[in-house]
């Protein structure tokens, strides 16, 4: 609030218990600090505000100051320093410098005045410390608000329960809940409970009484309403509207991965070396290789977003841009990549062509188990990423999800506490004791090494005498997928037919 070469001089103390004063102007450095006696507040005033404006006042002090140097917006126009509700030293403290610069002024002494400008000075000084300290403190509990209605908007919220949770009166809070998110506490839990309700409508699961019950409306009307006045469509129109879509953007690669499967082209999506599948990507427009580029997305217009995430945590900042762009469907990273694929089926009215994929795949799955009994039999099988200087074991989820999940092949012991990967070293590995290993990549952090890269590394385990003694090397049963990057290590329809197909060639 001020500056770092500010200096202030006190020009005046007033007590006033009118309601009304009259202000001249003082100049344009002039400002005013208004103490109330009935509440701990302060508000800092510019003193130039209108020459012979009339201001409304309470009972309490009125400290006129210049500012020798001024800088832009020294002092906001209101600033609420001691709510009611806070339990702090500091009211004793203020009140103490306040006295003492009172008393001192009122000798009328030069000495006087000069020891109460000096206790102007440690009063403000005290008091922007103290308002940096409190707007941090505010920001945090709008913040852990924010966090509490997108986990709790299904529950019946007032703006009294939680501005309560926040310890603010309720105005205030309502004031700086509408400062920091751009709205006020009741519209932003309508807009979270209309953006949940959204998703449940595209999955197209429950009847709309059931949806505007899930997400927190009482009255199935008023949610109606409310939900055609924000997207233009009534909720039982809404979800019919993208069953023939063909602006599908998608935002992980594990989505472009069900779409493929789904016999679907996207419209947009990521595009990299790190999911090599461009045969079924020629038409597809990129929206960036490490992220989704927000403003080249909004530029394509799509009319749905897919993409996958934690849908019990809240939506970062980027995410939630993401939902102004188009409708927005979550794919909650936790469960079965079958669940993701029928999700998206039923959003996009491709439920045959689901049901059609994963009756072949349980085929494709009995035939390539009848060579495992042939060929593998009781062999264990390790899955390991080559990264940029280190290494990888696969656990259950991803490639591991195809081999020990739906082909029963055989893992090491230990392998099934590992839910994704696990970093090792090249005498963990070993430890396992593997019949046959698998090596693919290893995105660490989601960076997918270098051809380079892999291949230095992939020679220091070869030249690793740790390495030259596993069984499955002297075997000759070392399979090398890296090539293919990421393709077969994403967690969807598509990578894990490839898998099948790739895991019986290399059983023969």
């Amino acid at each position: 609030m001020m500056g770092k070469e500010m200096i202030l001089q006190l020009t005046s103390i007033t007590y006033a218990q009118s309601l009304q004063v009259i202000r001249q102007a003082q100049g344009h450095h002039g400002f005013l600090m208004e103490i109330t006696s009935n509440e701990r507040n302060i508000r800092f005033i510019p003193a130039h505000f209108e020459q012979n404006q009339t201001m409304e006042l309470t009972s309490g002090y009125y400290i006129e100051f210049l500012a020798l140097k001024e800088e832009d917006h020294v002092f906001k126009p209101t600033v609420c320093l001691f709510p009611k509700a806070t339990k702090s030293e500091m009211p004793y403290r203020f009140e103490h410098l306040l006295d003492e610069m009172v008393t001192h002024f009122k000798e009328g002494s030069d000495i006087g005045y000069l020891r109460a400008n000096g206790y102007f000075q440690e009063l403000v000084s005290t008091l922007l410390v103290k308002q940096q300290e409190m707007n941090e403190s505010i920001e945090a509990r709008i913040a852990q608000s924010k966090r509490y209605i997108e986990t709790h908007y299904h529950q019946e919220l007032t703006r009294e329960q939680l501005a309560e949770r926040t310890e603010l009166q309720v105005d205030y809070y309502a004031r700086k809940f509408k400062e920091h998110v751009k709205m006020s506490p009741m519209a932003y839990v309508n807009h979270v409970r209309l953006q949940e309700a959204k998703k449940l409508l595209l999955e197209n699961r429950l009847s709309v009484h059931a949806i505007a019950r899930q997400v927190g409306f009482n009255d199935e009307f008023y949610f109606s309403r409310k939900f055609k006045r924000k997207e233009g469509y009534a909720p039982s129109v809404y979800s019919h509207t993208f069953k023939q879509t063909q602006r599908i953007a998608s935002l992980n690669h594990l989505v472009t991965g069900h779409l493929i499967a789904l016999g679907v082209k996207p419209y947009a999506a990521i595009i990299d070396e790190s999911f090599p599948a461009l045969e079924h990507l020629m038409e597809t427009k990129s929206i960036g290789e490490k992220g989704p580029d927000l403003e080249r997305l909004l530029a394509m217009k799509p009319d749905l977003l897919v993409r996958t995430g934690m849908t019990t945590e809240s939506q970062t900042q980027k995410e939630a841009l993401l939902t102004h762009i188009a409708p927005t469907i979550v794919l909650n990273y936790q469960d079965d990549w079958r669940a993701h694929l029928n999700t998206i089926a039923k959003v996009i009215g491709r439920e045959k062509e689901a049901a059609a994929f994963l009756t072949a795949y349980r085929e494709q799955v009995e035939n390539v188990k009848e060579r495992i009994c042939e060929n593998v039999r009781d062999e264990r099988v390790l899955i390991i990423g080559i990264g940029h200087g280190t290494q990888c074991i696969y656990g259950k989820r991803n490639i591991g999800s195809v081999l020990y999940g739906d082909l029963h092949v055989r893992a090491p012991e230990g392998i099934d506490r590992i839910a994704h990967i696990e970093e090792v070293s090249v005498q963990r590995i070993a430890a396992y004791e593997p019949d046959r290993i698998i090596v693919t990549v290893y995105r660490k952090h989601n960076q997918l090494p270098s051809n380079k890269q892999i291949r230095m590394q992939l020679s220091r385990l070869q030249n690793n005498p740790v390495w030259q003694s596993m069984r499955a090397v002297k075997d000759h049963h070392v399979h090398e997928i890296f090539a293919e990057k990421h393709l077969y290590t994403s967690y969807n329809a598509y990578s894990h037919k490839l898998m099948l197909q790739k895991f019986a060639q290399f059983i023969g």
